[in-house]
């Protein structure tokens, strides 16, 4: 379908929304982004990122089959953890985006973290640490954590020392801190794009304080606004992609 109008809104601590109308295939994709991702991983908690999103994973999984009458079949959804960034990604019917953007907030900004739910995935992410994997594969990563000043060693997938240092209490911290780093949704499809805007602008309040820029519904100002810390991530290009996705590309402001 063709490209159509679209919505952008700004906060601070890297929080970005943006919305864009795609004509044409029935369908609505909300990607959310959250600035956590394997880099940011401390040293002696290599692996933090991927228990993250696992943890996420989990949490989408339960909040997308918790939507009344929304068909699985018809519903596309994925998590990833890449270098700077953990992604929820979810298609559904586009008159349904609704229902997709409150699970994709959920899942990434309020995580399950309950004692049982946190030691099941941490289990999960020992199990993928167990796996040396293909050797090439890790003297890349090694070379490019020495290159960046990281540490390469244990690799994104964390050792079992690491991933034994990790408490629900610190991932809780840890959550926070990525969240006040730099949180991004976007939403494209058969939509209206100023109307999803505010949307996700709401489903995000009060994590972050708003103005949106013209042309979309109205402004959402939180009265103590969070400063965002210096070097925070934030989005700064959106485009549709092949199937009403969306992509984000992230730079240090």
């Amino acid at each position: 379908g063709d490209q159509g109008p679209y919505a952008l809104a700004a906060g601070p601590a890297g929080a970005r929304v943006a919305a864009l109308e795609t004509a044409g295939k029935g369908r609505a994709t909300v990607a959310a982004y959250l600035a956590a991702g394997t880099l940011s991983d401390p040293d002696g908690r290599e692996g933090t990122s991927r228990l993250l999103s696992l943890l996420v994973a989990r949490t989408l999984d339960g909040a997308l089959r918790e939507v009344p009458g929304l068909d699985p079949d018809l519903v596309e959804s994925s998590v990833t953890s890449e270098a700077d960034r953990t992604g929820v990604i979810v298609t559904v019917p586009a008159s349904r985006w609704r229902e997709a953007l409150d699970a994709a907030r959920h899942a990434l900004l309020d995580p399950d973290l309950d004692p049982a739910s946190f030691e099941a995935e941490r289990q999960r992410c020992l199990a993928l640490a167990a796996d040396p994997g293909d050797p090439a594969s890790r003297s890349l990563w090694a070379a490019v954590s020495a290159l960046l000043g990281t540490s390469g060693d244990p690799g994104p997938g964390g050792t079992a020392s690491s991933l034994g240092t990790i408490s629900a209490s610190w991932m809780r911290e840890f959550h926070r801190a990525a969240a006040r780093r730099g949180v991004a949704i976007a939403v494209a499809g058969d939509l209206d794009a100023p109307l999803a805007c505010r949307s996700a602008v709401v489903s995000l309040h009060p994590w972050a304080a708003w103005t949106l820029e013209a042309g979309t519904a109205a402004a959402l100002v939180d009265p103590s606004p969070v400063a965002p810390p210096p070097g925070g991530l934030a989005p700064v290009e959106i485009g549709p992609g092949p199937t009403s996705s969306v992509t984000l590309a992230w730079a240090a402001p």
